[in-house]
């Protein structure tokens, strides 16, 4: 039997009220009360989830911020999911204002974040977010891709619009659209001056079909864990492909695919 709406609302408080403590439940409470009475909100603010060290910002408004906090610290998506040993190096791509590499930076003391977003706006507080951090924290405004590239950002064309849902696009000739810079993963893991990656998050909104589908991926062998949320099946088919000749433990949710483990095959690895 489905609770009655009031529980349901009950229950949503308490679990709100755990994670994020009383005041910032009261400020919540307070935005949707001026959104109901037609008041103006302050554009941004900032809560301090349960574990974390240091406040986070989010947009308030329309925007999607909301959505992706209530994700990663209330349904504890990775939490729950990502069961790992301690990464030294963690690449967020597709890391939006940066709730889920504060999540890692806070769970994973010891370990560094290369955070990757595209949208110059999110990027902006994802930077904002991750500063006190300081060394163990680095933000690049940018998209994955294959290889380097000239992107263009896809704003508002795809799933519900919002700033999470943000794309990029090879451009093409003639396309005036706002330019985004596109490196490989590889390169990501250079530039820190790592030899690999104990864990890489992805959630491009559907450019994994290129990432994964493109010959040039040989950056999965420096990679020991993967987090990735596919977009359709072409890009699970894309996905499932590159990662035909390595051995893994894979571990199916929704909207998350989590791969441990991962090893080239020993039969391919002694034929190179």
């Amino acid at each position: 039997m489905t609770p009655p709406g009031w529980i349901d609302r009950l229950q949503t408080l308490a679990h709100y009220l755990e994670t994020v403590g009383w005041w910032a439940t009261l400020g919540r409470a307070g935005l949707k009360l001026r959104s109901a009475l037609g008041l103006a909100a302050p554009r941004t603010v900032q809560i301090r989830p349960d574990r974390v060290r240091f406040p986070l910002t989010r947009r308030t408004g329309h925007s999607s911020d909301g959505a992706v906090f209530w994700e990663i610290f209330l349904q504890r998506t990775y939490r729950r999911r990502a069961d790992l040993p301690e990464p030294k190096l963690i690449l967020d791509l597709g890391a939006n204002v940066g709730d889920a590499s504060g999540s890692f930076l806070n769970r994973f003391p010891k370990a560094r974040v290369v955070a990757v977003e595209p949208d110059p706006a999110s990027a902006a507080i994802c930077r904002r977010n991750l500063a006190p951090y300081g060394g163990r924290a680095r933000v690049i405004v940018g998209a994955v891709w294959p290889e380097r590239a000239r992107l263009v950002l896809s704003r508002g064309a795809y799933g519900d619009g919002r700033e999470w849902a943000t794309q990029v696009r090879e451009r093409r000739e003639g396309d005036d659209g706002e330019e985004a810079e596109g490196g490989d993963v590889a390169s990501l893991i250079d530039l820190v001056g790592a030899e690999r990656a104990g864990l890489v998050i992805v959630d491009i909104e559907g450019s994994e079909g290129a990432l994964f589908g493109h010959p040039a991926r040989a950056w999965l062998e420096r990679v020991d864990n993967l987090c990735i949320e596919l977009h359709g099946s072409a890009c699970r088919e894309a996905f499932g492909r590159a990662l035909a000749g390595y051995d893994h433990e894979m571990e199916t949710w929704p909207h998350l695919t989590i791969c441990r483990n991962l090893r080239r095959q020993a039969q391919l690895a002694r034929a190179n």
